[in-house]
């Protein structure tokens, strides 16, 4: 006789529990927490492929990661803040008199789409400070037809750049990539800044020099900087307002505004900042190290948005160093738009480096 199989320890398990996992581009994907005891995992294929003349077998890849996790992890013990469902309806976002909205804070993947609607026509500019989620805005093409995809997002160093030009009383989408849910912890968070306003009102405040002789740009030494060094402060100890405004005509296609090669023979801490308005120009800085023969280091060093403000504060050893102010590169606009671009950029600019150990001589001084 033959013997008989033995009986599966998953023989009693409760196929009305069963949970299944959420299907992604070209790949199923669960997460679920557990709690102690005895699971059984299936991987299956709803329509057998293999009555298909075209396919005798299924290939496919398989991951699995068991991981311990803390039973306050949970959303309701995540600091960051949570994506709202709707930048329009959702009370405290998108103003619905004035039509504005300027929000900087570190958010939390709660959700990954989120819906947009202007009742005049607008701008929209969107910024990842890490980069951890792929994002994109989809529009809906009406009549039942499937959304459409606005210009593709801007990736530099480790940010992504969102801008675009809303139409009113149209609907969009701003979609994250949800693949971050998974590969992430229960609180994965990005710095992100959110900016949206009548295009109208964004033309209206600009104030360009009508003489490109006009524009204006801060002054730093070079070579070895003593410290401790503000930059804005007059030899005879007069202060000079740390607000000075400069002005860029940069052109469009011109990322870097200013490069400042500086360096220091001691450890230092560098603050630097630089503000400009974040919808229409959004002005940042890199902070390179600047290796021999002139090449400057990979990546830059890595800053903080603040507002309408990009600030670099990090310590320094000694050495050579790059300072840049920049501009995110401008994606093409759409032919039917009356937006334009502005033909320069106004900001302010502080630069400080302090010695770590209080040590120094005079304070340098930098013209403003």
């Amino acid at each position: 006789a033959r013997r008989a199989a033995p009986a599966s320890p998953f023989a009693d398990a409760d196929a009305s529990r069963c949970v299944v996992g959420r299907n992604r581009l070209n790949r199923n994907v669960l997460e679920i927490e557990l709690t102690p005891g005895r699971y059984l995992l299936s991987v299956y294929e709803p329509r057998p492929q293999r009555a298909l003349p075209c396919c005798p077998c299924s290939t496919f890849e398989f991951r699995l990661e068991v991981r311990w996790v803390d039973a306050a992890a949970t959303v309701f013990n995540c600091d960051a803040g949570e994506l709202p469902a709707s930048l329009s309806t959702t009370p405290g976002w998108l103003s619905p008199h004035a039509h504005t909205l300027h929000v900087v804070d570190d958010f939390a993947f709660n959700r990954y789409r989120v819906a947009l609607n202007v009742s005049v026509n607008s701008l929209l500019r969107v910024r990842q400070a890490d980069h951890h989620a792929d994002m994109r805005l989809l529009r809906d093409a009406g009549g039942g037809a499937a959304s459409m995809r606005t210009p593709a997002p801007v990736i530099a160093a480790h940010e992504q750049l969102l801008f675009a030009h809303l139409r009113a009383n149209e609907q969009y989408v701003l979609e994250f990539d949800e693949l971050v849910r998974y590969w992430g912890d229960f609180c994965s968070t990005e710095r992100m800044a959110f900016a949206v306003a009548p295009y109208a009102n964004v033309t209206r405040m600009r104030r360009c020099p009508a003489d490109r002789a006009d524009a204006r740009l801060p002054v730093l030494p070079t070579g070895t900087i003593a410290v401790p060094y503000v930059f804005g402060a007059h030899s005879n100890g007069a202060d000079v307002p740390r607000q000075t405004e400069y002005v860029s005509f940069a052109a469009a296609d011109t990322t870097v505004i200013a490069a400042y090669p500086f360096a220091v023979d001691a450890l230092v801490v560098l603050v630097a900042e630089v503000a400009s308005d974040f919808l229409d120009a959004d002005l940042r800085l890199e902070l390179y190290r600047s290796e021999p023969g002139g090449a400057l280091s990979p990546e830059p060093a890595a800053g903080r948005l603040v507002q309408n403000a990009h600030l670099v504060r990090i310590l320094l050893a000694p050495g050579a160093y790059t300072l840049r102010v920049v501009q995110p590169a401008r994606p093409a606009l759409p032919a039917d738009t009356p937006f334009t671009y502005a033909p320069c950029a106004r900001f302010t600019f502080a630069f400080e480096l302090h010695a770590v150990s209080g040590a120094g001589g005079q304070t340098s001084t930098g013209g403003g």
